[in-house]
């Protein structure tokens, strides 16, 4: 799956999964090759890049 953004990464996915819609609204944080995006959704995606989806952990 080809996406140019996290946020197009999240439509495609809600897309084709759409049992992962809730999830994905309630919150998740994405690792793209060891870093840590939790609301930049606008940045790149590179080609070939690790890509991991997490579910925020409520609590403190």
């Amino acid at each position: 799956m080809q996406a140019g953004t996290i946020r197009e990464l999240f439509r495609k996915l809600s897309e084709q999964y759409p049992g992962m819609e809730p999830h994905i609204k309630r919150g998740v944080a994405v690792s793209i090759n060891g870093k840590i995006y939790r609301d930049q959704w606008d940045t790149p995606l590179p080609e070939g890049a690790e890509i991991y989806l997490m579910l925020r952990v409520p609590g403190g």
